[in-house]
């Protein structure tokens, strides 16, 4: 939730939440039984509420394939795009997507994110031959944007132990998986002195990369013909790492020297926003964080306020020792080491309230694309995000059908629930 990516595909997740809502209810007004997949019921349907469940589905549908692109679910995403029933370019589902993301800001977030004039992506021709590259670094053991986040994480943690060697570098990753596959790509891309140098320099070009300029409020930071690509995180890495190795953009020896520099001559290569300018736009555009409306937002707003206080805030794991007041509100905030989970990215924060909601926007949305789309029977049990005991499962099974039960109107949903693989704890 710090970054602008992160923030996009949460609320995409949400928009797609309150559009299979809608669906439910359509079903429930035309006093039919809810029969999962709700994409075949819907043919089903008969009379005007067949026509508003079909239209609320293909917003669901539309969101579906820019997710399954943008982190990389690339078997589907090549089927599907390719079939005939739907052969829209990356760029033309962005536009649809923005401005349907537009109207669900205004209407449901209380106009936090004012239309703006948004130039056409440029679709990228080479987006073919992009995905069979992609694909073939996700079947060799990674590239996914999940691996993306993952191996800027793997980065801090050599923080105040920097290797002194590439040889200790190399050695204190044993294996080649997802996260240390990029540092390795790194290692051959980058031309850096020493270990510390190089770590510092990828995760700038990590926090680059989830970076983009894809909110809606960010529409007239994208220069002109701009790339479909350059929305995609996995690209942005690879783009970027490849011009500061092209171009010889001097790396970063040091963070609070160095930072801003390498920035903004790398971006002014690639015509890129930095993050600092996503951030003020973001800063701008946003109300105050002790306003929001939903803790998602709350926390990019105040990301975003104290990535402009402190560009490297969210690099220098020596905030944690600082006394200042940006990094006291960014400690009280946010938890360090930030326990990243598995699936669609919920997190634990130091607000135990907030934890609670980001576990159950995550479980609501494994929920909803369930019956939207899955044929398995019986309906498999959605795995919480971590090694749950049975108390906690059952409090948050309670949970999801009361919210469910409000805001959709089935008497007796039937969630089932199960613990995930991995314990996190939050001291």
């Amino acid at each position: 939730m710090t970054t602008s990516y992160g923030y996009y595909t949460t609320m995409l997740r949400l928009y797609q939440n309150t559009r299979v809502v809608r669906i439910i209810r359509e079903i429930g007004s035309a006093s039919a039984r809810l029969e999962p997949p709700l994409l075949d019921q819907i043919r089903r349907l008969k009379g005007p509420a067949r026509g508003r469940a079909q239209e609320n589905a293909q917003a669901w549908y539309t969101v579906e394939l820019l997710l399954m692109y943008l982190e990389g679910d690339l078997d589907r995403y090549s089927r599907l795009v390719t079939s005939s029933s739907d052969g829209r370019s990356f760029a033309a589902l962005f536009a649809e997507v923005e401005e349907n993301m537009i109207a669900y800001f205004k209407a449901d977030l209380h106009n936090i994110c004012p239309a703006t004039t948004s130039p056409l992506l440029r679709e990228d021709r080479m987006l073919d031959e992009q995905i069979l590259s992609w694909k073939f670094w996700v079947d060799d053991g990674g590239g996914d944007v999940r691996s993306v986040l993952e191996s800027g994480a793997l980065a801090t943690e050599w923080w105040r132990a920097w290797p002194s060697t590439f040889e200790e570098l190399k050695s204190s990753m044993p294996s080649i998986n997802l996260y240390s596959r990029w540092i390795h790509h790194a290692l051959k891309v980058l031309d850096a002195p020493d270990p510390r140098s190089l770590l510092l320099t990828y995760s700038a070009l990590v926090d680059l990369a989830l970076n983009p300029p894809i909110l809606p409020h960010h529409a007239d930071l994208r220069a002109p013909g701009m790339l479909s690509g350059d929305m995609n995180p996995f690209w942005r890495l690879i783009t970027s790492m490849q011009m500061v190795s092209s171009a010889g953009v001097p790396i970063i020896r040091d963070l609070e020297r160095d930072y801003i520099r390498f920035n903004q001559s790398l971006c002014d290569l690639l015509g890129w926003p930095t993050p600092m300018t996503i951030a003020a736009a973001s800063s701008e555009r946003l109300p105050h964080a002790l306003h929001m409306p939903d803790p998602m937002t709350a926390n990019y707003s105040l990301a975003s306020f104290l990535r402009g206080q402190d560009p490297v805030v969210f690099l220098d794991m020596d905030v944690w020792w600082d006394s200042s007041e940006p990094a006291k509100a960014f400690c009280g905030k946010f938890t360090h080491p930030v326990v990243q989970l598995a699936g669609d990215g919920a997190f634990f924060s130091s607000t135990p309230q907030d934890s609670i909601t980001y576990v159950e926007q995550f479980l609501l949305h494994r929920y909803f694309n369930q019956i939207m789309a899955s044929r398995t029977r019986p309906l498999p049990p959605i795995e919480l995000p971590f090694n749950a005991i049975q108390g906690e499962v059952d409090i948050y099974t309670s949970k999801m059908e009361q919210t469910i039960r409000r805001r959709t109107g089935l008497m007796h949903p039937q969630v089932r629930l199960a613990a995930g693989a991995v314990r996190a704890h939050m001291e």
